[in-house]
């Protein structure tokens, strides 16, 4: 864990050094992709789609051939999380797709030909008849009911659309800013109380969560709880 939160950190120090050229933005967005893929635990694929009046559904990077393949399926079908997401819904996601009805013709497709079980798709941006999307592929059952998953993704989906030059919905992501905030306040006071630097800080924090087996967000928010007690106390 400590390592893939490492990586994180260096991509988002990346990705606000690309440049504005198309060829620095889809390098910054495949890279994005792939430090999806290897962050966010039991994610096995990962793409980003963006659709168009003229030109429709497409990929615009992937990190193999199955998020192509399960892009390409929810393209020619009309349907699937990523398309639900293209209409509207600003984060869809299943746990076990071969049961779920809501993509009758999909679903059991995706399963048995690609063995996807798990799916997440993230509405990155919307305006018009433009659309973009972060869409996660999953081997394992329930891969995204954790919510850190969840909040880490959308992170992911964030950082994809001021690359891309737009602006997300607030909506989107106010939940998970709201988990970054929590998290963000309990790194600052570590880093004050140890005279630690942000990345030492929040490894920190994470070894804290993996050691007693808590969420990373309820170590957090126990953090912020004390040191509130303690000011509230003296």
């Amino acid at each position: 864990m400590p390592d893939q939160q490492s990586k994180l950190f260096r991509l988002i120090a990346q990705l606000v050094q690309a440049g504005p050229e198309p060829s620095s933005r889809d390098e910054a967005l495949q890279a994005l992709t792939e430090a999806a893929q290897e962050a966010i635990i039991e994610v096995d694929a990962v793409s980003i789609t963006t659709h168009e009046p003229r030109s429709g559904y497409v990929t615009l990077v992937a990190t193999d051939a199955l998020a192509l393949s399960g892009d390409k399926l929810q393209y020619d079908l009309d349907e699937g999380p990523c398309v639900d997401a293209a209409g509207g819904q600003a984060l869809i996601k299943t746990g076990e797709l071969a049961r779920d009805e809501r993509w009758r013709h999909y679903a059991p497709r995706a399963s048995s030909e690609l063995g996807v079980v798990s799916q997440l798709a993230i509405e990155m941006y919307s305006g018009g008849n433009s659309f973009g999307g972060l869409n996660l592929y999953s081997r394992s059952r329930r891969a995204f009911d954790d919510d850190e998953a969840v909040s880490l993704a959308e992170l992911f989906a964030s950082q994809a659309a001021v690359l891309m030059g737009r602006t997300a919905t607030v909506q989107q992501f106010s939940q998970g800013m709201a988990t970054r905030e929590i998290i963000g306040r309990a790194t600052g006071l570590i880093m004050e109380r140890y005279g630690l630097d942000e990345q030492r800080a929040f490894q920190f924090l994470v070894r804290l969560s993996n050691t007693g087996n808590i969420k990373l967000h309820d170590v957090a928010a126990e953090i912020n709880k004390a040191a509130n007690d303690k000011a509230a106390g003296g």
